[in-house]
């Protein structure tokens, strides 16, 4: 028999759409399975529906905790699985049904610690990939030092979805608990811990996106998570792969202008006025290398300059 996957579910207020989420894995052609429901504390239907589908397929297991976030729900079901594999679905998202036979048969096939196919993004007026294939052949082989230079790059996603981890290389990691963004520093933890990951241009994950969904909630103090996350990888990062300092720290620009644009676009730059000028400041010392870098295109270069150095002047032109 093939080995154990533990595939986990985070599941909060989800009634509508957990029937279809659930229904895409156990239909999976990998049929050995552990699939874990852990019910965030919901208040509508999902936890009953959850029980239902425990009934109907003992692969099926249900837990059931107070509300937290979604981290503590995926942490309660990582401590719970008994695979060899973990794989997380979101439960307002669906799988393609080789999903789990693909990933696995690639892990086995190159002996890898992770397997990652590409996700494809549903939105109401449009579908596509969330990423562009970068590569010259349908599948890439790359060691611990690569695949996290692809990853600050942003040429693979920061999520943990659509991947398949060997659990003795997820270990102690866990998701952090009470912040935003929490699936960036998680996977960037499991790929530091991990040796070999194969990554394949098939798109086998489906994130529908919707418009009251945590990600797509409007701007609060709590976005700036983001920001300290990316300062404690790059501080981690100099420290354990000296070697990729430049590109986590383009990460780590990347999401800091990101996070300018939108308070000035959103008149939200008086308000966190104290975060605005610290994200700012930290900006002006390392304008020399924006302005050296290789990865930014010469507009951008200049639409950064006025955005850290003049953001009123930037907010007039923009």
């Amino acid at each position: 028999m093939r080995e154990l996957i533990s595939v986990i579910i985070p599941v909060y207020n989800v009634e509508k759409y957990i029937d279809r989420c659930v229904e895409s894995v156990i239909n999976q052609t990998y049929k050995n399975l552990e699939i874990i429901l852990v019910d965030d504390g919901s208040s509508d239907m999902s936890l009953h529906l959850c029980n239902k589908w425990e009934k109907e397929d003992k692969r099926v297991k249900v837990l059931s905790k107070e509300n937290g976030g979604a981290s503590t729900a995926r942490n309660a079901g990582i401590d719970s699985a008994r695979g060899n594999y973990i794989m997380f679905v979101d439960s307002d998202d669906y799988v393609s049904e080789i999903i789990c036979e693909s990933l696995y048969i690639k892990l086995k096939q190159q002996q890898a610690d992770i397997a990652i196919c590409r996700m494809e993004k549903i939105e109401k007026d449009r579908i596509y990939p969330t990423r562009l294939w970068d590569y010259s052949e349908n599948m890439v082989v790359m060691n611990r030092r690569t695949a996290l230079q692809e990853f600050f790059m942003d040429k693979i996603d920061c999520g943990p979805c659509h991947k398949l981890f060997s659990a003795e290389v997820i270990k102690q990691i866990r998701f952090p608990e009470g912040v935003i963004n929490e699936d960036f520093v998680f996977v960037y933890r499991v790929l530091l811990n991990a040796n070999r990951i194969v990554f394949f241009s098939d798109i086998l994950y489906y994130y529908c996106f919707r418009e009251n969904s945590v990600t797509s909630s409007c701007f609060s103090k709590r976005q700036f998570d983001r920001y300290y996350n990316c300062v404690e990888v790059y501080n981690e990062i100099k420290e354990k792969e000296p070697e990729l300092e430049r590109e986590a720290r383009f990460y780590m620009w990347r999401q800091s202008l990101y996070l300018l644009k939108e308070m000035l676009e959103e008149n939200l730059h008086n308000e966190y006025l104290k975060e605005f000028e610290m994200i700012r400041t930290s900006l002006k010392k390392d304008l020399y290398y924006i302005l050296k870098s290789k990865y930014l295109t010469g507009k951008e270069k200049v639409s950064y300059c006025f955005l850290i150095t003049s953001p009123i002047i930037y907010k007039r032109l923009h």
